[in-house]
């Protein structure tokens, strides 16, 4: 009788659906029409506000080239993460859209700011049991769950925690709802991503360093950096996580 893993049930089972990431990268001022290029390839020939990348994987090295100011340039990296899974409850991603913006602060000053990651998940399958089997005579072996960390908040109360952050009307509002969300409760590293997303620019890092601590997946903060608006506050937050 055959054994194999989760991670090998997925790939025979996934045939019917085509696994991929695609990128969207899009400027809300319509004077900022860029150029994208991907892991070294032109996507689009003319310059445009709104450009989509698809069937990608792995480490995905994307650069902006706008129109104006003339030939400013923007460079990021991204990993894909398909095959992996979702933090934020467990599920094999199967395909991922990423989205991008090009913004601009009042001192003229551009980055670009990932507003978004939405997947499409593997179907769940229990956890240490056996699974209704497609394939004859395969047993399927699963991960065992951890038990030696705390457990990130549940979808429900990360919802209601987001719905709370959206009510407060102030910027420092917004930043010390989050804070006292953070302070007592275990988070995980794609919930601290979105709550930093909701921040005013100037805030992210605050949180972003404050969330830290009470952080149950340290290893993907790497999606805490990637959410951040700036590249000096990414470069500070990399340099506090090495400190940590």
């Amino acid at each position: 009788m055959q054994i194999i893993t989760s991670a090998f049930l997925i790939l025979a089972l996934g045939q019917a659906i085509r696994a991929q990431t695609s990128l969207e990268v899009f400027c809300a001022n319509p004077g900022n029409a860029f150029l994208l290029y991907v892991n070294g390839k032109q996507i689009n020939e003319n310059a445009q506000v709104n450009v989509l990348a698809t069937d990608l994987s792995g480490k995905i090295k994307y650069r902006v080239v706008l129109d104006n100011p003339p030939q400013l340039t923007l460079e990021e990296e991204i990993k894909s993460r398909v095959g992996m899974a979702d933090p934020a409850n467990d599920k094999i991603v199967i395909s991922e859209k990423i989205t991008i913006e090009v913004q601009a602060n009042k001192k003229g000053q551009y980055a670009l700011k990932t507003v978004s990651r939405v997947y499409t998940h593997e179907a769940s399958l229990p956890i240490e049991t056996e699974a209704p089997n497609p394939l004859p005579g395969v047993v399927i072996i699963l991960p065992s769950q951890k038990t030696d960390t705390p457990e990130a908040m549940s979808q429900a109360n990360f919802l209601r925690a987001k719905q709370s952050i959206e009510a407060q009307a102030f910027p420092d509002d917004k930043l010390a709802t989050a804070l006292g969300i953070v302070k007592n409760s275990w988070v995980n590293s794609n919930q601290v991503a979105a709550f930093v997303r909701m921040m005013a620019s100037g805030d992210q890092l605050d949180l972003a360093k404050g969330a830290y601590e009470k952080t149950i997946d340290k290893g993907n903060y790497f999606q805490v950096v990637d959410a951040l608006s700036f590249p000096t506050d990414k470069s500070e937050l990399r340099e506090f996580i090495n400190q940590q």
